[in-house]
């Protein structure tokens, strides 16, 4: 799933001061960009509604000599019974720390993470806000889209890449 994005800002050094004292940006928006737990527990709290996940595709990309450069790329919808795409997620993982760690594609990351009892850190690379028609018309929403990048480490090692991007309806839940 591609689509055109027109981004009117974007920061890719991510310092917290920066977008803590960034007065421009929405308090619901720095909570959800910037935490460093799940997405789908901040969900549930905002909208009082339990988190659902719909599981578009997962491609494997495979180099059959070289395992290591062998990849997973999953993409998902995260939402709610009320209102089912909250977030487009894809991420983006090496084989074999996939099929050794992430066992149920059908549930969100952070949700198996935290019901797991793993210890991982979010490196978070770049936040956006813009404009896409073909968000527009996937979210059943106007714009602008706030988004962000991230590498996700478990033990110290990168396990994955990962890309979202937020509907502007979270905003009415505060």
């Amino acid at each position: 799933m591609t689509f055109n994005f027109v981004s009117c800002w974007n920061t890719k050094r991510i310092l917290p001061n920066q977008i803590y004292r960034n007065g421009s940006i929405p308090i619901i928006w720095k909570v959800i960009l910037l935490g460093d737990g799940s997405f789908t527990r901040h969900s549930e709290i905002l909208t009082y509604a339990i988190t659902s996940v719909d599981h578009l595709n997962t491609f494997i990309y495979s180099n059959e000599q070289i395992l290591l450069k062998s990849f997973i790329n999953r993409k998902v919808w995260i939402g709610t019974n009320t209102c089912k795409k909250l977030i487009f997620a894809s991420s983006w993982w090496n084989i074999k720390g996939y099929e050794k760690l992430y066992k149920y594609p059908s549930q969100a990351i952070g949700s198996f993470f935290i019901q797991s009892e793993l210890d991982f850190y979010r490196d978070i690379h770049e936040i956006f806000l813009g404009y896409s028609f073909e968000l527009e018309k996937l979210f059943s929403s106007k714009g602008p889209f706030w988004g962000r990048h991230y590498t996700l480490f478990y033990k110290g090692k990168p396990i994955s890449i990962i890309y979202e991007i937020f509907s502007p309806l979270l905003e009415n839940f505060q």
